[in-house]
């Protein structure tokens, strides 16, 4: 739990501190502006964006998946495996402890633990200037609806490519 909530709180800074960089940068570049009477007109101060951090310890269901579809463990070492899990599942203390004693183990935590380390992120996209928070319509914008599917598929590039015409934020 500790080495989870650690991860998610240093991804959070690194964005944090990344989007601080950007904004100082914006405020630079964008110079100053003077009204009709010759005083300085301060710039609109741009918003931060808030990076909330969430994690999730102890992933049991994706680590039961990948011994499920892993390649290299043995099927009797698979039925090891689950028999441990259905034994310990209320304690998973007891049930990590149960796997080490296990020649299977050293395998699982250098190949299999490593995939369990994942970080997601959700965007929230939000609409410059719209007056109304949801607009009805019939037709779904599938076009929209797939550059925002690459996002959850971390297909940066692509999602890009999609949604850079439609002024979100």
């Amino acid at each position: 739990e500790r080495l989870s909530h650690g991860r998610s709180a240093s991804v959070s800074r690194h964005f944090d501190r990344f989007m601080k960089e950007y904004i100082d940068s914006t405020a630079r570049e964008s110079g100053f502006s003077i009204d009709e009477d010759g005083n300085v007109v301060k710039a609109e101060k741009l918003r931060s964006v808030p990076f909330i951090a969430k994690y999730t310890d102890e992933n049991w269901p994706m680590l039961d998946t990948l011994v499920e579809k892993d390649e290299r463990m043995t099927p009797e070492e698979k039925q090891d495996y689950f028999d441990i899990a259905a034994r310990n599942s209320r304690n998973r203390d007891q049930r990590e402890w149960a796997m080490k004693e296990r020649p299977w183990y050293k395998y699982m935590k250098d190949t299999l633990y490593p995939k369990l380390r994942v970080v997601s992120f959700n965007f929230n996209l939000h609409r410059k200037g719209m007056v109304e928070e949801f607009i009805q319509t019939e037709e779904v914008d599938t076009t929209y609806a797939r550059g925002v599917q690459y996002l959850r598929d971390r297909d940066y590039k692509a999602a890009l490519e999609i949604l850079q015409d439609y002024d979100d934020y």
